[in-house]
């Protein structure tokens, strides 16, 4: 014990405080990115390319599509663009339920802040895939489109026949 008091510790040697391993620009935390949370975050931009948006709020939608795909790639989007974009949204003169919509998009922008500052690049990606979502019902609901369904079975019969005469059970294989 007293050998290991006498060694001087190798940190006093070094010139500079502290090292970064990575770069700063990168989201590290927890472990990085999930394959899951990348899939759910870039459907949700996809989806958000598809939907309709007004010239009113186009520029805000190009900025937040555009900084967003970063988080996939394990990068630091710049979330004061983002709060920007969604501040932008909101002050616009909207209907109350937009109004509301409106409000849910800047919490969500806080959310992606808070997850960026931690460097944890899950908490990043899903807030991020909420605000696409939200932002595409709010596009939807802005032009007063409806949003188009999933369709759920591709290619699959029918469970049943339209006239009702045979059930098909596809998980037993049994007919009723």
């Amino acid at each position: 014990a007293a050998a290991a008091a006498a060694l001087r510790p190798a940190f006093a040697e070094e010139k500079f405080v502290a090292k970064r391993a990575t770069d700063a620009s990168q989201l590290v935390g927890s472990g990085g990115l999930s394959s899951y949370n990348e899939l759910k975050l870039k459907s949700a931009l996809k989806e958000l390319a598809e939907a309709p948006v007004s010239t009113d709020i186009k520029p805000s939608v190009d900025i937040i599509s555009t900084v967003l795909p970063l988080i996939t790639q394990n990068q630091v989007p710049d979330s004061a663009k983002i709060s920007k974009a969604t501040d932008a949204i909101s002050n616009l003169v909207l209907t109350d339920d937009l109004q509301t919509q409106a409000a849910s998009l800047v919490k969500q922008s806080a959310s992606i802040r808070a997850g960026i500052s931690k460097s944890d690049a899950n908490a990043a990606a899903i807030a991020a895939t909420a605000l696409a979502d939200q932002l595409t019902d709010f596009c939807y609901n802005y032009e007063g489109a409806t949003k188009p369904l999933a369709e759920l079975r591709k290619g699959s019969p029918d469970v049943y026949d339209k006239d009702r005469k045979r059930i098909d059970l596809p998980v037993s294989g049994k007919s009723l």
